[in-house]
């Protein structure tokens, strides 16, 4: 005898809604996108039509589902964070796959190898098996999420407070230069007066470009400091024009930077000439 099963749309479309919206704004959180809500929404609504359209017998077919999916993820790229250029698209549709595969992986490990889909099922008591099916998978997906949102700012932290080598260039009055820039959050300087904080290189990178430059002269400032097992001191610092990091692949731009000069080498085999400042994150 063949099974005959009972597809309420009305909730299958909202479940998947659901679903998509999630995936979507994970993904925002993981590429660090400021999406507005109603594109994510609109993404979703697309994404949920496009689940209740693959329940037509006439394209219920593997080939048919797989073409359409790939499709739909892209429409849904598209919708929820746009194009700015061939290769961010494809990133973003590739992130969204990534979301969407760990995401399933971590509700079906969830619903079906752990305590947890027992605790969901004596938790969730319902008038029908539709209405405990649909109440269980929800709850689930929100635990899901909330599951992934903790593992991003975990991750975002560990980030911020390692001692990550990142790609800088230092820009002044037309002259440039790139070295390798430390993020470390041992390096709280502040230039007292302005109250700027500041990041420290070595007079070797610095120099050629303000020797000799009269404005260079009318921009330096002195920047007092104290470190552990030594006496406190100064350093010579500089407003420099720009400074680009660059960090995720994406450039990040701090305009009249204070550049404070250290006569010597910051690091061993010259794996970085300046040392950025610890709070320099917390405006990305």
């Amino acid at each position: 005898m063949q099974n005959t099963y009972i597809i309420y749309v009305d909730v299958f479309f909202t479940v998947n809604f659901i679903m998509d919206y999630v995936l979507l704004y994970l993904t925002s959180k993981i590429l660090k996108k400021k999406c507005r809500k109603v594109r994510l929404i609109l993404s979703a609504f697309f994404g949920g039509i496009y689940s209740v359209i693959v329940l037509v017998p006439l394209i219920n077919h593997l080939s048919f589902i797989t073409v359409f999916s790939i499709i739909t993820a892209f429409i849904m790229t598209f919708l929820a964070f746009g194009f700015e250029s061939r290769n961010e698209y494809l990133k973003n549709v590739a992130f969204l796959g990534f979301t969407t595969f760990l995401l399933s992986g971590i509700i079906n490990y969830l619903y079906y190898s752990t305590e947890v889909g027992t605790i969901i099922q004596n938790i969730l008591k319902g008038t029908s098996n539709k209405s405990v099916n649909t109440r269980k998978f929800i709850f689930v997906t929100l635990f899901s999420y909330g599951i992934m949102i903790f593992a991003i700012k975990l991750y975002r932290v560990q980030r911020k407070n390692e001692r990550i080598i990142f790609d800088v260039k230092l820009s002044f009055r037309g002259k440039s230069i790139v070295t390798k820039g430390l993020f470390d959050t041992g390096n709280s300087l502040k230039e007292p007066i302005s109250g700027k904080i500041v990041h420290v290189a070595e007079s070797r990178i610095i120099k050629p470009m303000i020797e000799g430059d009269d404005i260079a002269v009318e921009r330096i400032c002195v920047i007092p400091y104290h470190s552990v097992g030594e006496e406190s001191g100064m350093l010579y610092g500089y407003r420099l024009d720009e400074m680009v990091v660059i960090i995720d692949d994406e450039p990040k731009f701090i305009y009249n930077p204070i550049i404070a000069l250290y006569e010597g080498e910051l690091s061993n085999r010259n794996k970085y000439g300046i040392i950025l400042n610890g709070e320099i994150m917390e405006g990305f």
